[in-house]
C-alpha cells in the first residue's frame, strides 16, 4: 500500500500559506471600484428614468386596485435590471480594465478643465 508520509520538510510553512493569496481574494484596486461604483450610477439614474417613464404609467390603475402586489412587482422589475446593468457593468470592468484608462482620461480631463478655467479667470 503506497501511504504519502508527512514529514515537516514536505509540508509547507506557515509564511508561505500566509503570504500566498487565493486570486478570488486579492483586493480590487480603490480607482477601479471607485470608476466601476460612478459608471454603475451614472448609467443606472437614465436607465431607471426610462424604465419608470414606461412602467408606472401602465401600472396606475393596477397600483389602485392592489398596491402591494404592484408595488412589489414594480420593485422587482427594477431590482432585476438594477442586477442585470451590475453584473454586465462589471463583466466589462474585469475584461478591458477600464479602470486605468477611465481614471487617467478623467483625471487629465478634470486638470485641464481646472487649468482653462483658471487661464479663463486671470485674463
Amino acid at each position: 500500500m503506497n501511504e504519502t508520509v508527512l514529514t515537516a520538510n514536505t509540508l509547507p510553512k506557515n509564511s508561505d500559506l500566509i503570504n500566498s493569496k487565493i486570486p478570488s481574494q486579492i483586493p480590487d484596486r480603490r480607482s477601479k471600484s471607485a470608476m466601476e461604483s460612478l459608471m454603475n450610477s451614472l448609467g443606472g439614474f437614465p436607465i431607471a428614468y426610462l424604465v419608470g417613464m414606461t412602467i408606472l404609467p401602465m401600472s396606475g390603475p393596477w397600483i389602485q386596485h392592489d398596491p402591494i402586489m404592484a408595488n412589489l412587482a414594480i420593485t422587482t422589475i427594477f431590482a432585476t435590471i438594477s442586477f442585470v446593468r451590475t453584473y454586465y457593468l462589471r463583466r466589462l470592468f474585469a475584461k478591458y480594465g477600464f479602470d486605468d484608462n477611465l481614471v487617467r482620461l478623467s483625471t487629465r480631463g478634470i486638470f485641464r478643465l481646472v487649468q482653462s478655467l483658471r487661464m479663463a479667470h486671470h485674463t
